[in-house]
């Protein structure tokens, strides 16, 4: 799993998001992204300091799964 940030708005007016994204493959071997969770505006997890407390979850929800490739 990792986070994504998706491009929406407009040119003049990016609007970013955060999504909580599962990496798998198909049947046929190809790799396939499968959304979680939304996790909001990347701006406003930013401006209320939510942002290392969402990293520090994600860690140790990874560190339990048995997950080694952890970015902080």
């Amino acid at each position: 799993m990792f986070i994504r940030r998706t491009k929406g708005g407009s040119k003049e007016k990016p609007v970013y998001y955060l999504q909580l994204v599962y990496s798998y493959r198909d049947c046929n071997g190809k790799p396939r992204h499968k959304i979680i969770c939304n996790l909001g505006r990347e701006e406003e997890l930013l401006n209320k300091a939510v942002f290392d407390d969402l990293v520090k979850k994600f860690s140790r929800f990874a560190k339990k799964m048995g997950s080694v490739n952890i970015l902080v």
